[in-house]
């Protein structure tokens, strides 16, 4: 599963919009709705903010794994 994905998942099993996903990791709605739609990605620093505000849906495995491709 790639990022957009995880967090399309994260965002409908856990009932959170943009907004909550955003206010939680630090970032603006807007970022978190491009991540989404798959326009942008994250940088290293998000990834590591959602792997540890949201471990069930970004293990530190996955997160790694997408780091060393940047």
């Amino acid at each position: 599963m790639n990022i957009k994905e995880k967090l399309q998942t994260l965002s409908k099993q856990l009932n959170l919009n943009d907004y909550e996903i955003a206010e939680r990791i630090g970032v603006s709605p807007s970022a978190v709705c491009r991540w989404i739609n798959g326009s942008r990605k994250p940088s290293a620093s998000h990834l590591i903010m959602l792997s540890l505000k949201f471990p069930d849906y970004f293990n530190k495995d996955e997160v790694m794994k997408w780091l060393s491709k940047k």
